[in-house]
């Protein structure tokens, strides 16, 4: 309960948050390698799942990192990093498009600005 209401306290704005998603994404994107590789089939499924979203000045977008990890990660500000790996080991559009909407939500929900807020705060 206490955590919550720290994290309530501490809130950031939307524009904040897109300011401190971009400096999470250049030191991240620092030690990934990308590729257009199926850029186009996950751009199809990303449009879709976009007008869903609620945060509409979460700045979302994706990178596909060239990883043979079956793995995707969100970053405050809305970057999602989908690994070729995972890409590669879906069965379908669908499964892709639910580990895309679970990356999304996450931005959605606060989870990974909150992470940083109660880490300042801690």
């Amino acid at each position: 309960m206490l955590n919550k209401t720290i994290l309530n306290i501490t809130q950031l704005s939307d524009e904040e948050e897109n300011q401190i998603g971009k400096e999470l994404e250049t030191q991240v994107s620092g030690n990934l390698s990308f590729t257009a590789s199926n850029e186009d089939r996950v751009k199809k499924i990303f449009n879709k799942l976009l007008p869903n979203v609620s945060r509409e000045k979460i700045n979302n977008r994706f990178k596909i990192v060239k990883d043979k990890d079956v793995n995707a990660f969100s970053i405050a500000g809305g970057m999602i990093y989908i690994n070729t790996g995972l890409v590669d080991f879906v069965k379908s559009d669908e499964e892709l498009a639910f580990v895309i909407a679970h990356e999304i939500a996450y931005n959605e929900l606060k989870h990974c600005i909150g992470r940083i807020q109660y880490g300042v705060n801690a």
